[in-house]
């Protein structure tokens, strides 16, 4: 499988896209960038991809350069393998993905993971998008081998880095299942369900690899006193990355206030960082009329607020 990294303890997260609700450019978006939701996750060797926004059509690029250096045809060719989670299937979490490069290669494989909704299943609400009129080509050109499978809070999906097809375990009935799937795997991905985010709220991901863990949590709101929730479950993490899509003036504007939207002011995510005693914060899903200028401010408040914090931009390597 193509790897980042040599290092098969190295754990690592390339930010992708950083933006929320749809990608913007020009000269005031240079530094952080203007791509939606992508994060890009090695853990050894392995691969694991949150999220499918316009920021995952740079990453395909990239890994497709290593695929094709990697052997001569097809043959001798080293194959792409993923795990992909959807924290949910609003279109600036899933448009880069008929984008992405990879999944038209016939020896590609990608574990997709995310959460069923009242209307459709998960792989059902991917697919669909995957189809003409809205594409030139279909969901069958896309040649990839494609496992999909709906995941909720109570189930934990485990990968090792030795390969082959992640196990997810139900963590409140499967107890042997997961005392022999915790021995043979180093990779542990679970998710808690955020209801801070219409219509029917995302998962916020935790993954853990080799005695660190990153919490990724996007589209969600705050709440007064906190989210106790979210607190418990990223505490002590290394690495939290929260939504702080929101000026605090826009939020709370008299005018076109932002309150329900199910996205968080910077504040809001500091709060999180300090009850749950995370060593780093990183500030994500800009709102796209947020240039610049604005980040570079709410990156000096955050700091302030708290020291190790930073607003996350496209192209950031954060090595745990």
């Amino acid at each position: 499988m193509i790897s980042a990294s040599k290092n098969q303890s190295e754990f690592k997260i390339i930010i992708r896209g950083v933006r929320g609700s749809y990608p913007v450019g020009g000269k005031d978006f240079v530094k952080y960038g203007g791509s939606t939701s992508c994060y890009e996750i090695w853990a050894g060797g392995s691969l694991i991809i949150v999220d499918a926004g316009t920021g995952i059509v740079n990453l395909g690029k990239d890994l497709m350069s290593a695929y094709i250096k990697s052997g001569s045809d097809f043959e001798s060719r080293t194959s792409i393998e993923a795990v992909l989670l959807f924290s949910h299937v609003h279109v600036d979490h899933t448009q880069g993905l008929p984008f992405f490069s990879p999944i038209f290669l016939p020896d590609s494989t990608f574990y997709i993971y995310g959460p069923d909704s009242a209307r459709l299943p998960f792989e059902e609400a991917i697919t669909s998008s995957l189809l003409p009129p809205y594409l030139p080509v279909s969901r069958i050109d896309m040649h990839s081998l494609m496992l999909f499978r709906s995941i909720s809070q109570i189930e934990t999906v485990y990968w090792s880095t030795k390969k082959g097809i992640p196990n997810v375990i139900n963590g409140y009935r499967e107890f042997e299942r997961k005392k022999q799937t915790e021995k043979t795997s180093d990779i542990k991905i679970s998710s808690m369900k955020s209801y801070a985010h219409p219509n029917e709220g995302v998962l916020v991901y935790k993954i853990e690899f080799a005695g660190k863990s990153i919490v990724i949590a996007t589209d969600t709101e705050g709440y007064v006193y906190g989210d106790t929730r979210l607190i418990n479950f990223s505490k002590g993490v290394d690495l939290l990355l929260h939504d702080a899509g929101y000026l605090k003036d826009d939020y709370k504007s008299a005018m076109g206030n932002k309150q329900g939207f199910g996205h968080s002011t910077m504040e809001m995510a500091v709060e999180v960082a300090k009850s749950a005693g995370v060593k780093k914060l990183g500030l994500v899903h800009h709102d796209p009329n947020n240039n610049d200028k604005i980040l570079d401010l709410i990156d000096t408040k955050s700091k302030k607020l708290f020291p190790n914090s930073f607003a996350a931009y496209e192209g950031q390597v954060i090595k745990l």
